[in-house]
């Protein structure tokens, strides 16, 4: 029997074939067309995430991804690019152009903060899609992408003639009329196997899952196109999360919502609906320390909750006050003591490179650091990506569509460009970020161990024991392999 052509193709950055956080935007997508009586299909190719991202290994990712496209042909094809993805993300839309000619729609962080990139005269892309694309995509769809239709759609920006034609923007979804995303579109079982990036760095099976959109906040290295929190209903991510254990067998999740803890009755709502259901999992979550209090953290633990993740980003409140982090010191300091009360694991996120950073503010920074004790610091340098504040106020000149090449560099351990220098004093950068890694705990980034109990009972009573056994074994061959390496080859010299 022939199957249905789609009438889009939905295709995950060729970047994200080394990626284990489930194509969220996609999936759900996927699931408002399908509502919509609208085929799709999703082309979500995965690769080794041991392996070393190089040009040879995403050329081999697109020419996966063309002979997929191949098999379908559909009238449409959609891609997502962040500022990191934009240089795989051409050359693919390219690759897809010179194989036939569908109309080629991109969304986004980076359509949405910069469509001109796209639009440029012979560009492969047709349409950018600024914010979120579930409403868009189905007027594009419904549409014959005509210069003359496409002017009636909000949210989007296209080339008419010489011009860029940018669209009003479109107002937000409202997620009660959302679906469940559409997991059965893809390898699941690439996602949730047991993974160390899921709760930071433990091994768990489990899946990343998003309860809401927005964030209220103004921090001015966040790129973020929303300040309206809009949530999704807690009986519809109970029966997600139920899905997902009935379905693929997870152990845990992670919740990626920017501000998940800014509503205190749905997150004990979350955690009795959990409970009702019989729902037992370990899982992390990231949000703020001004979110957090003595019961929350007490009623996370009860639920199931072993991590908490935490933008501490500096200990100077100057600094924080310049980043418009919306917290203090003290409210750090504060959130840490209790959740270590509780004997919660922490993650605490480190910025240096900040904008006006003076040596002042490393010191104090580097002293909050002792004091909170985190169970692991991601430390890093902060980065200007386009579309934020700081990209604004700092980055002069612009960068051009061929210096977004800098971001997929080790951007956030050294310095790889002058116009990404932000701080004020003159100390080494590299060093900086590389001698506070080593000193506040770099050997967990690679082999973590927890003595906590929920997480072990998880463990010992999966479905999965044998994945984590070979997991296990298979991230000390990735760990050791270099060392053993590095021997053979003295040995034999």
């Amino acid at each position: 029997m022939r199957t249905k052509t789609p009438a889009i193709a939905l295709i995950s950055s060729p970047q994200s074939a080394y990626a284990r956080v489930v194509p969220a935007a996609l999936l759900y997508l996927s699931s408002w067309l399908m509502q919509q009586g609208i085929e799709s299909e999703i082309i979500d190719v995965k690769r080794n995430t041991y392996q070393i991202r190089s040009e040879p290994q995403i050329d081999s990712v697109i020419r996966q991804i063309i002979l997929r496209l191949k098999i379908t042909k559909p009238p449409f094809v959609g891609l997502s690019c962040m500022t990191i993805d934009y240089r795989s993300v051409m050359k693919l839309a390219r690759a897809i152009k010179e194989m036939y000619a569908p109309v080629v729609i991109v969304g986004g962080i980076h359509a949405t903060v910069s469509p001109q990139d796209f639009l440029y005269p012979g560009s492969p892309v047709d349409i950018a899609v600024a914010g979120e694309g579930e409403e868009t995509l189905t007027e594009i769809l419904s549409s014959s992408a005509s210069p003359q239709e496409l002017s009636r759609i909000k949210g989007i920006a296209f080339r008419r003639d010489q011009e860029v034609v940018v669209n009003p923007a479109r107002p937000f979804l409202q997620l009660n009329r959302l679906s469940l995303p559409a997991y059965d579109k893809i390898d699941m079982h690439a996602y949730t196997r047991p993974q160390r990036g899921l709760v930071r760095f433990l091994l768990l099976s489990g899946a990343h899952i998003f309860t809401s959109r927005g964030c209220p906040y103004a921090c001015t290295f966040c790129a973020s196109s929303s300040q309206e929190v809009r949530n999704r209903p807690v009986s519809g991510v109970v029966e997600e999360l139920a899905f997902l254990k009935d379905n693929y067998g997870i152990d845990g999740f992670y919740i990626y919502d920017d501000t998940f803890c800014l509503d205190k009755r749905r997150v004990v709502e979350l955690l009795a609906g959990l409970k009702g259901r019989n729902l037992r999992f370990v899982w992390g979550v990231q949000t703020r320390v001004n979110l957090l209090d003595d019961d929350l953290i007490g009623q996370l633990k009860e639920g199931g909750c072993i991590q908490v993740d935490l933008g501490v980003e500096s200990g100077s409140d100057k600094v924080l006050e310049r980043m418009k982090k919306g917290i203090a010191v003290s409210e750090i300091l504060k959130a840490f003591t209790l959740l270590r009360k509780h004997r919660m694991r922490t993650y605490a996120n480190i910025l240096f490179n900040t904008p006006g950073e003076t040596k002042g503010d490393v010191r104090r920074t580097i002293e909050v650091m002792r004091k909170i004790r985190s169970t692991i610091y991601g430390i890093a340098l902060t980065v200007p990506f386009v579309g934020t504040p700081i990209y604004q106020d700092f980055v002069h000149p612009r960068l051009t569509a061929d210096e977004y090449a800098f971001y997929e560099k080790d951007i956030y351990h050294s310095v790889v460009d002058p116009r990404f220098r932000l701080a004020q004093h003159n100390l080494d950068l590299n060093k900086l970020y590389l001698n506070n890694f080593i000193r506040f705990g770099a050997w967990r980034h690679f082999i973590d161990v927890t003595a906590n109990t929920a997480y072990w009972r998880t463990v010992l009573k999966s479905t999965r024991k044998v994945e984590y056994l070979w997991e296990f074994f298979r991230g000390l061959f990735k760990l050791l392999d270099p060392l053993v390496r590095h021997v053979l080859y003295f040995v034999r010299s």
